[in-house]
């Protein structure tokens, strides 16, 4: 393994101890039906640590594995293009409300950087949209911005 993939996993899984620390020591994280300010930094730092951590055991056991892994370059357009989506969902958010700009950027995602269909596209938004609501908004009771027409 690389040293950079050595230290760029070990920065990350310190990085998500010191986070859920933070967020169980000076945030509170509450309960999941009355989660506290530091649930989600939380639940961030939980999934950060894991991904960081499977990234250092993947690297490991390439290393020590037959063969040697090869590195791919980065597909530049579907980065830059889902950077930009998220640009333009944070600034339409406040004017179309989250219901409306969550559909629409699953659908830009769906439709343009991973060329599904149109049924799918539409089909797999509108279910992502209405999950995060019923989670977020049903269940958690988090005020999400309403848009012009009130959802």
């Amino acid at each position: 393994m690389a040293r950079k993939d050595w230290f760029a996993s070990l920065f990350f899984i310190a990085l998500a101890a010191y986070a859920g620390w933070v967020s169980i020591v000076d945030l509170k994280v509450g309960t999941f039906v009355k989660p506290g300010p530091g649930f989600f930094p939380f639940l961030a730092s939980l999934t950060m640590g894991v991904f960081a951590t499977l990234t250092l055991a993947k690297r490991w056991a390439a290393q020590r594995g037959p063969g040697k892994t090869s590195r791919q370059a980065v597909s530049w357009p579907p980065l830059l293009i889902t950077f930009a989506l998220l640009v333009v969902y944070t600034l339409v958010l406040p004017l179309l409300g989250y219901g409306l700009t969550t559909f629409l950027f699953i659908l830009a995602l769906l439709k343009v950087v991973e060329k599904k269909g149109w049924p799918v596209s539409a089909l797999a938004a509108l279910g992502v949209t209405l999950v995060a609501h019923l989670v977020f908004a049903k269940i958690l009771k988090s005020q999400l911005p309403p848009g012009p027409w009130g959802f």
